[in-house]
């Protein structure tokens, strides 16, 4: 049963005079016609039509189930909606001006339309729309009945079309009217025998219907009609095949009747020939067509037969005793086949029958069981149709669906199976995500804790390269400006010594101390040099000299030459030093310095980095090397820098 629709206030908004899915909304006051509604309801699911109802405004209030199997949408997803959230702009405008028609008119509408379907096709419709009332007979909703008129229509157009090419082959159809007298030479042909056989009439004129046959075909002939014109008795349908003119061959049917005079001696016949090529051939697709359908049912396991409307068997199909495992010499065949239908389905049915004797139409699966098969799924459809004697048939056409309905089992079980399955592994990543949130947490702690301790690094780096700077600066300049001045000065008055004296072995002396004196001014003025190269104070060429020597080109590239490039850009001074020689693994120069063969790059990036510059190395093993240094012109005035 369904449960108590409740009803709806005619102030209240419209989305809350959207219905549930299976409830038309009654008016206030109609509360004790609820069950008759209830009853409706049922009515109007099981009818064989498409029923709709909408309220004033337009919103779907409920829809049967066939018109849910026609939209492809259940009651649930079209509840509350108009037309224009199913339809195309152009066929929900139409439905509204009949909605509008109904409303304005107050009397039912009836009009033929087209529903295209979601999923490709249109059926034909024919839809009835009038007004719900409430007691006082104030409308409040649009009801909307429509009958499915497809197949009818095929058939309309269908004979439309068989009408249209009757019409014209009776109009091109070249009937050939002649007389023949007694001895049965043609005395009269029409022009048609132009287009039949390819004669003019005047080359027909005088010679017998025996003279355009074949030999064998005119002896064949004249057995069959010699004895008809020798008794003077009408000819009818009578087949013969012709030789045209251009030599075909052309089957023609000839019908005639006796001619007599006033004193009824018979004078001749008069008859015409028409052209049944056409025909023939189509005789010959007609019982290809049946063969071809005949290898189609057997192919899909199928079968056709036709009931009369008291469920008495008129027709089965060849494949139809196949199919059901019945012999065709078997007096009861349906008999058989009702006995052979699953105990818990024969019910259904035997109501499809009836239902389709008086719906029109139907269908029902069942499981069935065959005697060499075993149990079988049958899908049986029906429809209602007029025979061509006139009385209505119900045919139908059964399909064996057990193939189908194992494979839709074994995907219900796959899919219950994978459902299983998704379920264990989304909990598996589940917990695997939270093990890799505790692991990111731990990584970005970790990261955080290493940047803190790298950045503090730089600054010691930072202030030991200062340090360093200052210090060398500072011991530069006492060694110039201090040692060197006095062993100037001692080398000076040694010099003085070795003139002045008269003792040789004192000036042997003074001069083995003034040379060992100016030994230790050249090591301290290399020791300067070193501290505080002169080549930055002397011009660009012997600074650039000195850079190429602090790159130890000769020791680590293998080469005697490199190549050193100055450039100036936005604010800059680009150098670039590269040469072609064994080249290195950029990735062996680690950020800490800490091998040997990095020191030097390191601490010149690191002084780099103070001027606010940057470093770049490229090079790899075999293809040379290329560093480029790059610095700002102006100063920087950052702390540090």
């Amino acid at each position: 049963m369904r449960p108590k629709a409740k009803p709806v206030r005619r102030d209240q908004s419209s989305s809350e005079q959207r219905a549930p899915a299976d409830h038309v909304p009654m008016p206030e006051g109609s509360t004790g016609a609820l069950a008759s509604c209830e009853m409706l309801l049922d009515v109007i699911d099981e009818l064989p039509g498409m029923v709709f109802v909408k309220d004033l405004s337009g919103h779907i209030l409920t829809i049967n189930r066939n018109l849910e199997r026609i939209l492809g949408h259940s009651r649930d997803e079209v509840i509350g909606k108009t037309v224009r959230d199913l339809f195309s702009e152009e066929r929900a405008e139409a439905y509204i001006a009949q909605d509008r028609e109904v409303l304005e008119s107050g009397h039912s509408v009836q009009r033929e339309e087209f529903l295209d379907l979601p999923g490709g096709g249109r059926r034909f419709l024919v839809v009835t729309k009038f007004l719900l009332h409430d007691r006082e007979s104030r409308p409040y909703a649009i009801c909307g009945v429509s009958t499915d008129i497809t197949e009818h229509k095929l058939l309309d157009e269908a004979l439309q079309q068989s009408e249209s090419r009757f019409r014209s082959l009776v109009e091109t159809t070249s009937d050939w009217i002649w007389e023949i007298d007694a001895q049965g030479l043609y005395t009269y042909a029409s022009p048609k025998v132009e287009d039949l056989l390819g004669y003019e009439p005047s080359e027909i004129i005088g010679r017998s219907p025996f003279d355009l046959m074949p030999p064998e075909e005119s002896e064949r002939i004249s057995g069959l009609v010699t004895p008809l014109l020798e008794a003077g008795a009408p000819i009818s349908g009578i087949r013969n095949l012709n030789r045209h003119k251009d030599g075909r061959l052309i089957w023609l049917e000839t019908s005639a009747v006796p001619v007599r005079d006033a004193d009824g001696n018979l004078c001749g016949f008069r008859g015409i020939d028409r052209d049944v090529m056409e025909r023939k051939s189509v005789e010959d697709e007609l019982r290809l067509s049946a063969e071809r359908l005949r290898l189609a049912q057997a192919a899909a396991d199928a079968g056709a037969w036709e009931l009369n409307l008291d469920a008495s068997l008129a027709s089965w199909s060849e494949e139809c005793y196949r199919l059901f495992g019945v012999e065709p010499s078997n007096p009861d065949p349906l008999g058989t086949w009702m006995t052979r239908i699953h105990p818990e389905d024969l019910d259904q049915v035997q109501q499809a029958i009836d239902q389709c004797a008086k719906q029109g139409g139907v269908e029902v699966a069942y499981r069935y069981q065959h005697p060499d098969r075993g149990r079988r799924w049958i899908l049986s459809k029906a429809r209602t149709m007029q025979h061509t004697d006139g009385r209505d048939r119900i045919f139908g056409v059964s399909i064996d669906i057990t193939r189908v309905k194992r494979l839709e089992e074994d995907l219900r079980q796959v899919r219950d199976d994978l459902e299983r399955r998704v379920r264990a592994r989304t909990a598996q990543l589940s917990r695997t995500v939270e093990a890799l949130h505790a692991e990111v947490a731990q990584r970005v702690e970790a990261e955080e804790a290493l940047q803190n301790r790298s950045q503090q690094l730089r600054l010691l780096s930072t202030e030991l390269t200062l340090a360093e700077q200052k210090e060398r600066q500072r011991m530069s300049q006492v060694l110039h400006d201090g040692l060197q001045q006095l062993l100037v000065g001692t080398r000076f008055q040694l010099g003085h010594l070795e003139r002045s004296t008269a003792d040789a072995e004192t000036r042997r002396a003074a001069h083995q101390i003034s040379a060992l004196i100016e030994e230790s001014i050249e090591i301290s003025r290399s020791l300067t040099a070193e501290l505080s190269p002169p080549a930055l104070h002397l011009g660009l060429s012997p600074a650039l000299e000195w850079l190429a020597d602090l790159f130890n080109v000769v020791k680590h590239a293998g080469v005697k030459t490199a190549q050193v490039d100055m450039s100036q850009k936005d604010g800059s001074l680009r150098l670039v030093v590269s040469d072609s020689g064994v080249g290195f693994d950029p990735a062996r120069l680690r950020a800490e310095g800490g091998s040997s063969f990095g020191v030097g790059l390191f601490a010149v990036r690191e002084r780099l980095n103070l001027l606010g510059g940057r470093m770049e190395v490229k090079s790899s093993p075999g293809q040379g090397s290329r560093i480029t240094l790059a610095a700002p012109l102006a100063h920087s005035s950052e702390p540090g820098s």
